[in-house]
């Protein structure tokens, strides 16, 4: 059975989204732990995970939708590679918000709103359907065995608050040798983009505490989002089942080439959005998937340089996922 866990003082959220994870399972038995009293993110997970009984679990806002229809099978996939995934993560981790060590080492993609109001994907990078070598996740959308889920646990004595909950679980999945990656084959439209709320810099100030001296120290202050226009539904499940992945990722990282290298970037330490340069790529192009390039083959990004001396190196050596 799969497990889906969910923090909702919306009644009418909370029926919308179970109502899209019976339409992604399509008659597989499942069970939805509804928890709306929560006094915190990590309090409503903790007690829905007692509460849960399926393997996997997922985690996840009340406010998405999913659009698949096979939604047990791609889980089961990642399932024999990762034992804790989601849509979007990074392979570096210098705070307790997961994008600021910088672009570079964010992968996956998440679809919503633009900063324009406009339905698109927002796609970090990653050149195939599986990125290893992940530290830490964002929290729309988290899976797990149900073995790394009860042992890493959700810290609701630190994080007791609505912020800090995601990115300390991961985190310390990885940590604790739990296999971490990001799959960019989950077609999941997210509604909101999330506020920060008063909490909020209680629990970086928390996490940096918790987390002292297991975090990396530089970070690179580009920090953009290659943004794919969507026309509708139909787009995003053609994109996360079809979409050339290499040549978004190869997107992706020249947009991060040309913002580092211009003169006056600014070096923001938050996350901002970057437009879609139509000049650079087709929106409306959907391909095979991709085969990744090997560490001795060319580096997607376009360089003429070998993966291992490119990018793969600022990956820490590791192939790509």
């Amino acid at each position: 059975m799969l497990s889906f866990v969910v923090n909702s003082i919306d009644p009418a959220k909370f029926a919308a989204v179970s109502a899209s994870i019976a339409r992604s399972v399509r008659g597989a038995t499942h069970e939805v732990v509804g928890i709306h009293d929560a006094r915190s993110m990590c309090d409503g997970y903790a007690r829905g995970l007692a509460r849960s009984a399926g393997d996997p679990v997922v985690f996840c806002h009340d406010d998405l939708e999913i659009l698949c229809t096979d939604l047990p099978a791609r889980l089961d996939r990642h399932l024999a590679r990762f034992d804790v995934f989601g849509p979007v993560g990074t392979r570096k981790l210098v705070s307790m918000n997961w994008a600021d060590a910088g672009a570079e080492y964010l992968y996956g993609a998440m679809s919503g709103p633009d900063p324009g109001g406009r339905l698109a994907t927002g796609y970090f990078g990653g050149a195939t359907r599986e990125v290893d070598g992940i530290v830490a996740l964002e929290g729309v959308f988290i899976v797990a065995s149900r073995a790394a889920a009860l042992a890493v646990g959700w810290d609701d004595a630190t994080f007791d608050d609505w912020h800090g909950y995601d990115t300390d679980f991961s985190f310390r999945a990885h940590l604790a040798g739990w296999r971490v990656g990001v799959v960019l084959d989950l077609p999941i439209v997210h509604q909101s983009a999330g506020r920060r709320g008063a909490g909020y810099e209680r629990s970086r100030e928390r996490f940096a505490a918790k987390h002292a001296g297991r975090l990396a120290s530089d970070r690179s202050g580009v920090n953009l989002i290659t943004y794919v226009p969507m026309a509708d539904h139909d787009a995003i499940r053609a994109f996360f089942d079809g979409g050339d992945l290499a040549a978004w990722h190869r997107e992706s990282r020249l947009r991060i080439d040309r913002a580092r290298t211009s003169p006056g970037v600014r070096r923001p330490a938050t996350l901002m959005g970057g437009g879609w340069d139509p000049s650079r790529a087709s929106a409306g192009r959907i391909d095979r998937r991709a085969d990744p390039p090997t560490r001795n083959g060319a580096c997607p990004c376009g360089s003429g340089r070998r993966y291992k001396e490119c990018h793969g190196a600022a990956a820490g050596g590791r192939g790509p996922g």
